[in-house]
């Protein structure tokens, strides 16, 4: 849909987009949703005109590009996703997330973890259109894995805390880059460990123990 300068600057207000230029970088066209103002269902329509690249959307309708993670820190996240998702097909009460499911979080926001997991109880009282889209509840567990020293830890620490607030009832977050792990749980205090060997998921992933190993390697 053409718009003219004023209709761009209204756009770039509603959705305070900060893109990065890099040298040699690639540039490509953004196509724009029919819409100016932001909720869960115009982002979903953004990212299926454009599927080539990975958003997020905060609680103010803010959309945020990122990167695709280096191959080092994905080849983490799918240790975890693989130990997860085989520790889950025991019978467990939980189904299993990648970093390509978006949820939308009660605040409004719509995040997309490295990792999550979802009670099956909250999965089954879903709608068929609601599973199809950017799910409307908050994962049971969410993990999120820094993938370098570029990656701001602050804006991977709010996440963090923003998960608990929306319900999430455990939180990893993995920093490779200083060999940390804090875990986040509902009203208590975030606890740090320095380069655990294992983790346990108790109680809220009962029986899940993670070997820590890889992400420190």
């Amino acid at each position: 849909m053409p718009i003219d300068s004023a209709g761009f600057l209204r756009y770039c207000e509603s959705v305070m987009t900060a893109f990065v230029v890099r040298e040699n970088a690639t540039f490509s066209y953004l196509r724009l949703p029919e819409k100016e103002t932001w909720d869960s269902a115009t982002f979903q329509r953004f990212c299926e005109l454009n599927r080539e690249i990975r958003a997020e959307m905060d609680a103010e309708g803010n959309v945020i590009l990122m990167s695709p993670s280096n191959a080092d820190a994905e080849g983490k996240v799918s240790v975890l996703l693989g130990e997860l998702y085989a520790w889950a097909k025991q019978g467990r009460s939980v189904k299993v997330f990648g970093s390509s499911a978006g949820f939308t979080l009660p605040n409004g926001s719509v995040r997309a973890p490295d990792v999550s997991a979802v009670r099956l109880s909250d999965w089954h009282a879903l709608r068929d259109d609601q599973k199809k889209s950017f799910a409307p509840l908050c994962p049971w567990f969410v993990m999120e894995l820094r993938s370098s020293e570029s990656d701001p830890l602050a804006e991977l620490e709010a996440k963090m805390e923003e998960y608990i607030a929306n319900g999430a009832r455990l939180g990893w977050l993995i920093d490779p880059v200083v060999g940390r792990l804090a875990i986040y749980r509902r009203e208590t205090k975030v606890e740090v460990l320095d380069r655990p060997a294992e983790v346990a998921g108790d109680p809220e992933l009962a029986g899940f123990r993670f070997d820590m190993t890889p992400m420190w390697a």
